[in-house]
């Protein structure tokens, strides 16, 4: 696991580069020489803040202030934070992100469920997956990829104005590890067993870089929130190099450590 921007780069530049076995892997070489490790690149930085997409994303209470204090470090160092609507529907983005989680997860469970006694191995999770899967039509595929492509060409239009957008990293703090997901965030029911890490589809879906950012603890646990920028389409390098510039930023918070509980 990378433990600094610095590694993480070097990682990715190792991963990075064409194979003609995935025919969309990009031809070239990821050059990460030029991140400066420096708070000099949130200077005059375009920062489009999601937050809990005007309410639409069950959080736990602190989770939010917490990335805004994140978002205050870098203003602090330059950056222009400006809190924005997200300007699409998540309710359908979010039943869009299904039909290609279902499309994508059905195949392999189905390879699994060829094993004598795998039925009875697989996790409900997998089982429901794969019996949804079965239900798609091709028409439910088209219809969920033309909102794909809608989604990405409205995060272009965003782009314009924005260097790039954030959103908390997660929508629960730590759970125990006896739950296998959370149930309820506050009061509201959980319909699936991911929509608690719902705030995690949107970089995907788009097939955007993202990079996932420390951002404080609980007021009252030892338990850590991050915060995630999302950058533009290839925009790998420039994303690291933000991610470099927070981590110069906020380098001595960086090696604080919560008291233990």
């Amino acid at each position: 696991m990378a433990r600094s921007v610095r590694d993480l780069a070097r990682l990715l530049a190792t991963q990075a580069g064409h194979d003609r076995r995935q025919p969309l892997s990009i031809n070239g070489a990821l050059d990460v020489s030029g991140i400066q490790y420096t708070p000099d690149a949130l200077q005059g930085l375009r920062v489009g803040w999601l937050g809990d997409l005007g309410g639409h994303l069950a959080m736990e209470d602190g989770i939010v202030g917490v990335c805004e204090d994140a978002l205050r470090a870098m203003q602090n160092a330059g950056a222009h934070i400006e809190p924005t609507a997200p300007g699409f529907d998540p309710q359908t983005l979010w039943e869009c992100w299904l039909v290609w989680r279902r499309a994508l997860v059905g195949p392999k469970a189905a390879a699994l469920l060829q094993l004598p006694g795998a039925r009875e191995e697989l996790k409900p999770e997998a089982l429901w997956e794969y019996d949804n899967s079965l239900k798609l039509s091709y028409m439910d595929f088209q219809l969920a990829s033309q909102r794909r492509t809608g989604f990405y060409n409205h995060l272009l239009q965003m782009f314009e104005r924005f260097d790039v957008l954030a959103l908390p990293v997660a929508q629960v703090w730590p759970f125990p590890l006896q739950e296998r997901w959370p149930q309820k965030i506050g009061h509201r029911t959980m319909d699936t067993y991911h929509r608690w890490m719902e705030s995690t589809i949107y970089a995907t879906l788009a097939g955007m870089p993202a990079i996932s950012l420390p951002a404080g603890f609980h007021p009252n646990q030892p338990w850590p929130m991050g915060i995630q920028l999302i950058g533009k389409p290839q925009g790998d390098v420039a994303l690291l190099q933000v991610a470099a510039a927070y981590e110069a930023v906020r380098s001595e918070w960086l090696q604080r450590r919560p008291a233990a509980a």
